[in-house]
């Protein structure tokens, strides 16, 4: 009855969001789904947002088509500049701790879940997750699920649902359950298929923290409560993560000594070994820049590290926990790190722009990425078209004003990251969106 009784609830909050949403478009939905066109025309009685909630949500239908997220997104940017200074409002006030703030902080106890299956680099942001909700006094632990008393967190945030859900969980999580009382952790990108399989789950979640700007304005407009947070890298945090390289995985393991270093990100621009950073799998995009490049590149010292993508993911393990600071590692010898998108829609991506170059000190080049309102392009990263980016390059790295820009690009960008970012701020601002939410009345509670 209670399994029941949570199901209930999940699939009607489902429904009743995927009514008012902006993502979900009923004709989109029965055009993707052939077999619910069809039943659309025979049969009076099909409604596309029920079938979505008790079934389609479940079966990992697609719901979104290219050009849709393409013009939803559009819609986002057309507002951008409005829903940047309301945004940064919000995150203003949320360092006025409230009476509701004490209170969270004193009752609450948050549970951040990480499957022990999920892709290697969504511990370090689970990690940096919590340090900030430590920093702003929450009392917090991280686990999988597979942690004795995962089932009775009253407070749990899920990294990576599209991981966390797809993957086999244990008997004693059931998932209505689970979902009825999580708020979610997105870090996947709208319109890819990994997002797609868990639009469901959003649907059904008491909220999102969305790591992509435009995503969680559009989960607002979807009836969801959502608020974007990039996990914060501090320096204690930053050197956390270097301690944890050995220089053993085979990856980095040939380098020479003096190209790596373990120190504060404060070595200088024009003073780095290492001209350009990029690490990341192969899409069309990406190939055909780096070959269009591959001249200017070769005459450089570059570390590329570019592979297929894995069948699955690459969990956590003795080697791959070193890839993560293995590449921090790097890049604090490194001038510049390239950020090139995976799709035709360049996200503004955690791992090369935060913890890769801000956090080191290196200067991103990307090729005009969705914005994120805590930093601005050509002031805080270079923005610079994909069809330019020898010139680009050429500019940054052989000219004393390309190397002059740079170098005031990379003290931005640290300002900001160590000021505005600090864990102690997006802390607060995580309490005061969670101390927003309903508070859930299943049995755990």
């Amino acid at each position: 009855n209670i399994i029941s009784r949570d199901r209930d609830f999940v699939i009607d909050r489902i429904f009743s969001r995927s009514k008012t949403n902006y993502l979900f478009d009923a004709e989109v939905y029965n055009s993707i789904n052939h077999d619910l066109a069809e039943a659309a025309s025979i049969s009076q009685s099909y409604d596309p947002y029920e079938h979505f909630a008790r079934h389609g949500a479940w079966e990992n239908r697609p719901v979104v088509r290219e050009e849709h997220v393409a013009s939803i997104l559009a819609q986002i940017s057309k507002s951008y500049e409005s829903l940047k200074n309301g945004f940064l409002r919000q995150f203003a006030q949320s360092q006025l701790i409230s009476d509701k703030h004490i209170k969270f902080i004193r009752e609450e106890f948050v549970t951040i879940i990480l499957h022990s299956q999920a892709n290697h680099f969504m511990r370090p942001i689970a990690h940096a997750l919590a340090n900030a909700l430590v920093q702003a006094g929450v009392r917090t632990q991280i686990c999988d699920e597979n942690a004795d008393g995962v089932e009775h967190a009253t407070t749990p945030i899920i990294i990576a649902p599209h991981e966390f859900f797809t993957f086999k969980l244990p008997i004693k999580l059931d998932r209505y359950a689970l979902i009825r009382k999580s708020i979610l952790f997105n870090t996947e990108q709208i319109g890819s298929p990994w997002f797609s399989s868990i639009m469901g789950v959003i649907f059904g979640s008491r909220g999102v923290i969305d790591i992509n700007f435009q995503s969680s304005e559009v989960f607002k407009k979807s009836n969801i409560p959502s608020c974007y947070v990039l996990p914060p890298i501090d320096r204690r945090l930053r050197n956390v993560f270097l301690a944890e390289n050995n220089g053993q995985h085979p990856l980095f393991s040939w380098i020479r000594s003096n190209v790596k270093s373990d120190g504060f990100p404060d070595r200088p621009y024009s003073d780095r070994d290492l001209d350009l950073f990029f690490a990341g799998n192969k899409t069309f995009l990406r190939t055909r820049t780096i070959a269009k490049s591959a001249p200017y590149l070769a005459s450089r010292n570059c570390f590329i590290s570019y592979t297929d993508s894995p069948p699955s993911t690459i969990p956590t393990d003795d080697t791959s926990i070193l890839l993560f600071s293995g590449y921090m590692n790097i890049v604090s010898n490194t001038k510049l790190v390239l950020a090139l998108p995976r799709y035709s829609i360049g996200y503004f991506e955690w791992e090369r722009f935060v913890a890769q170059g801000f956090a080191n000190g290196a200067c991103v080049i990307a090729s005009n990425p969705l914005k994120s309102p805590f930093f601005e392009p050509d002031i805080n990263y270079v923005d610079a078209p994909l069809r330019n980016l020898s010139s680009y390059l050429k500019w940054l790295l052989e000219t004393r004003d390309g190397a002059d820009s740079a170098q005031a690009i990379i003290d931005t960008s640290r300002q900001v990251l160590e000021e505005e970012m600090s864990p102690t701020r997006v802390g607060n601002f995580i309490v005061s969106f969670l101390s927003s939410l309903d508070k859930d009345q299943s049995d755990d509670f």
